[in-house]
């Protein structure tokens, strides 16, 4: 399996974090995703026909590509996988095949699912009950949140993201702080783990939707080791750099 490039996605296959993005307007791909592979770059692909939550996972650990969605969504919906050298568009266009739902971009490198209004068949019509019965993160939030978490891992070099891989849960108050850090699996060392609860808790991530599910569950993903994560990137626009 390829070594993921995104530093933080929300990955089913543990719990998907983030709920139905019905008010977002469903953007055009964007020309490049700076954390992994360009968006019109070919990528061999290898993933069979298999259940949507574990197609998805295959997916952005493929691509480097963040799928923030709810677990509701993919209950009992099934990818056709994809299987071939296709760049990441049109990869994913053939991933979602006969599953009712079509990509929402919230950032270059991340995207929620939501109806695809094209599908009239019966899994569109089961993706609008779904609709009706989840939270709205709202893919602006959804965004906000990854660059919150991913600028405050690069505070310092021994948690800058992309060195290990961690599952994560987090409970956001009405103010937007992270009240209560649980880790699911270790970072490597119980040093590493409690830095990593320590930055997370206190948090300001924003202020979250109404109802939102709580817990959110993450997945911080690995990078190659010539690929570091690029701290610059994470840290724009916020107060705070990466330590040496």
């Amino acid at each position: 399996m390829a070594v993921a490039r995104s530093a933080v996605a929300w990955i089913g296959a543990i719990a998907f974090a983030s709920s139905l993005c019905m008010g977002a307007e469903i953007q055009h791909l964007p020309e490049e995703n700076t954390a992994g592979h360009r968006h019109d770059e070919q990528v061999v692909f290898d993933i069979a026909p298999q259940p949507l939550v574990m197609a998805l996972r295959a997916y952005s650990e493929t691509t480097g590509i963040a799928v923030l969605v709810d677990d509701a969504q993919t209950v009992g919906r099934n990818s056709p996988g994809v299987t071939g050298r296709f760049d990441v568009t049109a990869a994913l266009r053939r991933l979602l095949e006969g599953t009712g739902l079509t990509p929402s971009y919230a950032s270059n490198d991340a995207f929620t699912l939501v109806p695809d209004p094209k599908s009239s068949g019966p899994a569109s019509a089961e993706t609008a009950q779904v609709a009706t019965g989840t939270v709205d993160i709202g893919a602006a939030y959804a965004a906000r949140l990854q660059a919150s978490i991913e600028a405050a891992l690069c505070r310092t070099e021994r948690t800058r993201p992309g060195r290990f891989r961690l599952a994560l849960q987090l409970w956001i108050d009405a103010s937007g702080r992270v009240r209560r850090t649980e880790l699911l699996n270790s970072a490597g060392s119980d040093d590493l783990d409690g830095r990593i609860v320590a930055i997370m808790n206190g948090l300001d991530v924003g202020v979250p939707p109404a109802e939102l599910p709580e817990p959110l569950t993450i997945l911080l993903l690995p990078r190659a080791p010539d690929a570091p994560y690029d701290c610059r990137r994470a840290t724009q626009g916020t107060n705070h750099g990466a330590d040496a």
